[in-house]
């Protein structure tokens, strides 16, 4: 089975152009598309009108939820209401995973026949239909992903062969996760991004890049390749275009994601004739394809917003939470050794003991609150607390200790 129906070269080549297309529509109308990469992924689905209507439906769905239900219990804005959106879309898109039927269509014999494109793009679609409107965001969508994808129809009738997606789903062999896997990974991520920007200001490449990232740590090469690419990335937009150009908000996440892109298609062209080692070969699927261009795009932007080393730090904690966890759960259920799971579960659950230590201290004492309370209701008493001495203040100039409470 393959996630799309083209090449992964011609995926590329759409997320790229689908950045470029987004941004002039911004530059022309000031109407967003949910995210400058949103018309690239829906493009290269577009002959998968069920794919779109349920990532549509995926979209409108989290945007309900988040906006009009939530909001009566919880109080959700700015970043925390974002990553709220962003685990709602992910558990909606495992959903749709693991209830849609397979079936064959076109020229693939064995593909989902209902299921949302991405795993963030739902998320981005409706966060933009809570800014704009759901029928602005609609149509900016729609129109930005037929500028890619009329162009990507006429290559395909003219070139059938872009229409092969390579080696099917399962076949990578430096992925550590299983690709049923990486709804749970990236939902992880998105947890550990809020936590560790909100509890410890630090940066982890997006919702997204820690998953990822720890995805290929069997293979350091990957690691080292997504890290020089951000840096040379993070390098070559802040000191070399926004000293010429003026970059800010979407125009510079843009000039990272394009730059980034490039620089990593290049080296994974080139690395292979010039060095004989094939920095692809974890390729099993187009959507792992477009990671070397968008992970080092997130971490060069994420560089630029606060440091080259809180970033990297950031990402390695949220790789070290998220991948154990979703390793261990994988591993538990394909029945590997205990101690494998549990040396791995220790692992993750040091790293989300860290992240989350502020949270986690609240539920503690909510809970301790909520077992008073549980107590009373059965006639359990409290034990009244220990006699102490009154306090005591010290007045400016005083020479001696006052007590409360004394009238003196």
């Amino acid at each position: 089975m393959h996630d799309y129906l083209f090449n992964v070269e011609v995926v590329r080549f759409a997320f790229i152009v689908g950045i470029l297309v987004s941004m002039l529509q911004y530059e022309r109308r000031h109407l967003t598309t949910g995210s400058i990469v949103v018309p690239g992924y829906i493009a290269v689905a577009s002959l998968q009108p069920l794919v779109i209507i349920a990532t549509l439906a995926n979209a409108f769905i989290s945007y309900w939820l988040v906006n009009k239900v939530l909001p009566r219990w919880v109080l959700l804005y700015g970043r925390s209401k974002f990553s709220v959106l962003v685990v709602l879309s992910i558990g909606i898109q495992f959903a749709m995973l693991r209830l849609s039927p397979n079936t064959s269509y076109l020229w693939e014999s064995d593909i989902p026949l209902i299921v949302g494109v991405g795993y963030v793009i739902p998320a981005l679609i409706a966060h933009d239909m809570a800014r704009q409107g759901i029928r602005k965001t609609a149509s900016a969508v729609s129109r930005a992903a037929a500028w890619v994808a009329v162009p990507l129809w006429i290559a395909t009738l003219a070139l059938p062969e872009l229409t092969l997606s390579g080696n099917p789903v399962g076949a990578g062999r430096a992925v550590i996760l299983l690709p049923s896997w990486i709804p749970a990974a990236v939902m992880l991520s998105a947890a550990a991004a809020w936590g560790l920007l909100h509890n410890h200001r630090l940066r982890a490449s997006g919702f997204v890049g820690a998953a990822y990232l720890g995805m290929f740590v069997a293979d350091w090469g990957q690691v080292l390749l997504l890290i020089g690419v951000a840096i040379a990335t993070y390098l070559f937009v802040t000191r070399g275009l926004m000293r010429v150009m003026i970059l800010f908000g979407r125009r510079k996440f843009a000039s990272m994601l394009i730059v980034s892109s490039v620089l990593s298609w290049t080296s994974l062209l080139t690395l292979g004739p010039l060095f004989g080692w094939d920095p692809s070969h974890y390729l099993s699927l187009s959507a792992l394809g477009l990671t070397p261009l968008f992970v080092p795009g997130l971490m060069a932007n994420d560089m630029e917003r606060s440091d080259i080393k809180s970033t990297l730090t950031g990402t390695a904690m949220g790789a070290l939470f998220t991948a154990p966890l979703v390793l261990a759960l994988q591993r538990l259920t394909h029945g590997a050794p205990v101690i494998e799971v549990l040396a791995l579960g220790v692992v993750g659950v040091a790293a989300g003991l860290f992240i989350f230590k502020p949270q986690l201290a609240h539920a503690r004492q909510a809970i301790k609150r909520r077992a008073v309370v549980i107590g009373e209701w059965f006639g359990f008493k409290r034990r009244p607390a220990a006699h102490r001495p009154p306090p005591t203040v010290r007045g400016p100039g005083a020479h001696r200790a006052i007590p409360v409470g004394t009238g003196r």
